[in-house]
């Protein structure tokens, strides 16, 4: 699995429930560009910043794999 394959199930799970880019961003303290450039598999996601957008979405981590 790719990261923009992590970042495509990233954008259908917020997708689904409703949620914004802005939203999540806000609550993380991030920009825009930074989640999207993570859901677009233009960035790779670590560990820690992966952690926190599941936590947000709250989603258990092997939901996205």
């Amino acid at each position: 699995m790719t990261n923009a394959d992590i970042g495509k199930n990233i954008k259908a799970a917020r997708i689904q429930q409703g949620l914004s880019q802005e939203f999540i961003c806000t609550v993380l303290g991030k920009s825009k560009g930074w989640l999207s450039r993570r859901e677009n598999g233009q960035t790779n996601i670590s560990a820690y910043d992966f952690c926190l957008i599941t936590t947000v979405l709250n989603e258990p981590i092997d939901a996205f794999f």
